[in-house]
């Protein structure tokens, strides 16, 4: 079969009219130029599919399929676990999201964002916040740790007088410790985690400068030339094998 070269590529500035050809009863099928192609609505793998037909999948630019799971305290069912996994996406990359809906608080909408964060981050990971002092006392002493000071300020109740004293902490990760604050300077169990308090403004702001965003947004693609001219240069290095 002959191998298929791109010809030009043509960097279009303004929308255009696109078509999609599905042929009624087959899912795959050879072109005039022998090419094999199929159709995009799919049918040859059983997925879970939207009602309606099948204008509103290929029209909506985003459809997420929501499903949910018992949250429980105990034997008690206290609320459910959203799951949320889209079909279709044109704005992120298609990964899969949790949240927790609770039925008496609602939801929180701190759940899920333990998955993004990391002390180089933003100062939050599991371990054990120790002093500089009783750090040193340790042997042996752990090979991975991230020394900090912390500003605590004392109000003096007398006079009102605020104080700053600086205190040299030590970080040292770990799976099984609680969760460490680095703008707390301490650790704190799970019930208080998912809070404003954790969570602060600065403290989300570095999540979604950092890892948020450059994990759910899409490649730029606003410049092809450099992926045509990759695709240039393998045509050109097939064609100088299949000659000799």
């Amino acid at each position: 079969m002959k191998k298929i070269k791109i010809i030009k590529t043509e960097k279009v500035e303004t929308l255009k009219k696109v078509y999609d050809v599905s042929v009624k009863g087959v899912y795959h099928y050879l072109l005039e130029n022998n090419v094999i192609s199929h159709n995009t609505g799919g049918g040859y793998i059983a997925t879970k599919e939207a009602s309606g037909g099948l204008g509103a999948m290929f029209s909506a630019s985003m459809i997420p399929f929501l499903s949910k799971a018992q949250l429980k305290e105990g034997e008690s069912k206290t609320g459910i676990i959203v799951t949320s996994k889209l079909k279709k996406s044109r704005f992120t990359v298609p990964l899969d999201v949790k949240f927790h809906i609770s039925f008496a608080a609602g939801m929180n909408r701190f759940v899920g964002l333990e998955d993004f964060v990391s002390w180089e981050v933003c100062g939050i990971q599991r371990g054990k916040i120790e002093t500089k002092k009783d750090f040193d006392k340790m042997k042996p002493q752990p090979s991975t740790f991230h020394e900090f000071d912390f500003f605590n300020e004392e109000v003096d109740v007398k006079t009102g007088e605020v104080t700053s004293k600086v205190e040299k902490l030590v970080f040292i990760p770990g799976e099984s410790g609680r969760w460490c604050i680095k703008h707390l300077g301490k650790s704190i169990v799970a019930g208080q985690f998912f809070t404003d308090v954790v969570f602060t403004k600065d403290v989300l702001v570095s999540l979604d400068e950092k890892v948020i965003k450059p994990t759910f947004r899409l490649p730029d693609l606003s410049n092809n030339d450099e992926i045509a001219n990759q695709l240039f240069e393998e045509n050109g290095e097939e064609e100088q094998e299949s000659e000799k």
